[in-house]
């Protein structure tokens, strides 16, 4: 009660407070159809982005297909990556024809065109060759280098082949290759260029066989005959005198220390024998040729 005569006496403070009401104009959120148009405007100008973007990686990569298209093209047809020399080393046996011959000639190929793992692998196959490289020089050049095999022994069977210190059978035998080795008493009938036709022991035979011709005493009257007896024995044979050495082909490395041994025990005079046998362990049994031409007998050391 007392609040509403307050009021009433002062008219003009509530004149001024409702002109002020008046000119307060309400809030409103904006209206839905400028949201619309704006956020429509927001999803075209996304759009477009996306869309130049697009065609601008499009273009780069047609660019780049174009770019490496035609220097693909450059390369693998221009006459200035032809190749015109070949250069061949580690041959010497092979010719360079019968090189070719294998490999394919690469001369006037386009040098990125050609397999080089194929050349190489076909060459590989040749009984003579052990290993070969083949490279490119730019721009114009390829190289190959070879490994060949070295004649090591001649092995008897239904002809008279040439092998390498692995066992592979290199060529026919020739008169070049008369001051080899000759293996005989395989049991094997026949065999092909590059086949492997010894086995382990037997190279590690003829690599003993190697160091009895390195002693003072086979200088004039080398081994020359390597005959295989049984699985495991072997007798070598001397070329002028023929002499036999029996060894086991188990036990090389001891079979060369017992005959050193023999030697070193006997008088420089008396070191001649008929036949020599390093097969048993811890003996030696020796036939010599005074005894031989005295009678049939042996001695035992």
């Amino acid at each position: 009660m007392d609040y509403a005569l307050a009021e009433n006496k002062n008219p003009g403070l509530a004149w001024d407070q409702a002109r002020t009401r008046r000119r307060q104009k309400p809030r409103t959120s904006p209206e839905p159809q400028s949201r619309a148009r704006k956020s429509g405007a927001e999803r075209l100008a996304a759009f477009v982005k996306r869309l130049a973007d697009a065609v601008a990686k499009t273009a780069l990569f047609l660019a780049l297909v174009y770019g490496a298209y035609h220097g693909y093209r450059f390369l693998t047809a221009s006459p200035r990556f032809a190749v015109e020399d070949v250069k061949i080393r580690g041959n010497h046996v092979l010719t360079a024809e019968q090189v070719l011959g294998w490999t394919g000639n690469p001369k006037g190929e386009n040098i990125f065109l050609l397999e080089l793992k194929g050349m190489a692998g076909r060459l590989g196959e040749h009984p003579w060759v052990r290993s070969v490289s083949v490279e490119r020089v730019f721009p114009r050049r390829i190289n190959i280098a070879i490994e060949e095999r070295t004649p090591y022994a001649r092995v008897r069977m239904d002809r008279t082949y040439v092998i390498d210190n692995y066992g592979v059978v290199l060529t026919l035998d020739g008169s070049e290759y008369d001051r080899l080795p000759l293996i005989v008493g395989l049991g094997k009938p026949s065999a092909r260029l590059g086949e492997n036709v010894v086995t382990d022991r037997i190279i590690r035979g003829l690599h003993t066989m190697h160091y009895f011709n390195r002693l003072k005493f086979f200088q004039g009257d080398p081994i020359d005959t390597f005959q295989m007896i049984g699985a495991h024995r072997v007798a070598f044979k001397t070329r002028n005198k023929g002499r036999k050495i029996f060894m086991d082909l188990n036990a090389p490395a001891e079979s060369f220390q017992n005959f050193k041994i023999y030697l070193n025990a006997l008088p420089e005079g008396e070191m001649d024998f008929q036949y020599i046998d390093l097969s048993f362990k811890g003996k030696v049994i020796v036939k010599s040729e005074r005894r031989a031409e005295e009678g049939p007998g042996a001695e035992k050391l």
